[in-house]
Formats: structure tokens, sequence, C-alpha cells
């Protein structure tokens, strides 16, 4: 199973309201998440942390707690893939989420760009599952952590010619200004 995940969890405290309800070109930065997915070869496509989407198991443990609800929720078993991204990513586009869910699938291998952790195409494995498991004995842990329990295939954005500035997080109303 192939599973698009907006993380979608965050309380947005320096940004002072909630970020996927910003406005961009006509749409929510949360809408743009999601269209940008749907553009995927995916089986499903999921919001995670929200009234809306599936609910965090565990309150406050970040973008893991919200990856360990979704494998948890949809029972997800070892070969699955889980293409994460956040919401607060406005430049993001389609064809760098494909290219990262085709070298995820090819390596079969989680698949990241080489300078940044999101978005990221999870190749779930018995480590990951187990890995994640142990959110609930965290206050949170890093998605780094999680990516790194099992050998992980690095995209090279440059050589791609993917620019760096799709990657951006808006995080405070500067980060929006400066966007915007």
């Amino acid at each position: 199973m192939k599973v698009g995940v907006v993380l979608n969890g965050g309380k947005s405290t320096r940004m002072g309201r909630d970020k996927a309800q910003l406005i961009k070109d006509g749409r929510s930065l949360l809408a743009h998440a999601t269209s940008i997915l749907q553009s995927c070869d995916l089986d499903k496509i999921v919001e995670s942390g929200s009234v809306a989407g599936i609910q965090d198991t565990f309150q406050h443990k970040g973008p893991v707690g919200g990856i360990y609800s979704v494998i948890h929720a949809l029972n997800m078993q070892p070969k699955d893939i889980l293409l994460v991204v956040p919401n607060d990513m406005p430049a993001l586009k389609e064809h760098t989420l494909n290219l990262l869910l085709q070298r995820c699938i090819e390596s079969k291998q989680s698949t990241i760009f080489s300078q940044f952790y999101l978005p990221a195409a999870i190749y779930l494995d018995e480590q990951h599952l187990a890995f994640a498991a142990t959110i609930k004995q965290h206050r949170g842990l890093p998605l780094k952590q999680l990516l790194n329990v099992a050998p992980l295939h690095q995209i090279d954005e440059s050589s791609v010619n993917i620019h760096p500035n799709e990657f951006l997080n808006i995080n405070t109303p500067q980060d929006w200004k400066s966007f915007s």
C-alpha cells in the first residue's frame, strides 16, 4: 500500500495562527499539500494530526507521532510506503514528490533529498515499525532518527534540477511575508 500523508498536527505557535489555513494562489497550504500528493500514484491520502484526518494516538509527539498514528490506524505492514509532506511547504512541486516516490520504489529504501528530511518517502520495514512503536515512551522523536534506523537513499536535489526553495518551510509571519 502506498499512502500519502500530510503532517497537519503542529500547533503553529511561531506563526501565531494555523499555518495550514494560510492562503496561496487562492487555496490553503493544506489544500496545496493534498493536491500535490494527488498527482502521485498512491492508494490513499490522509491528513495526520487534525480533527478531519487521523488524530494523533499520542499527543505532542511531533512528526514521528503523526507517522506512527497513520501506520497504526491503517495497519501498515513492511514494504508499504508513506509519502510524507508537511503542510507548510508552499513551493513544493508535484514532480518533486513523484521523483521521491519513484526512487523509493526503485531502491526499496526510505528516500529523502540530501539536504532535507521532508518531504520523505518511507519504505516501511520491521526496523521502522519497531522504532515508531517506541513513540509512547518518548516526549517526541526526531524524524531523522526514524529515517536512519534502516538504509536511507538520498537524492542530491541539485543533480535533478530541483531548486532548494521548494523545501522552504513557513514557520513565522516573517517567513510568510518573505515567501508571499
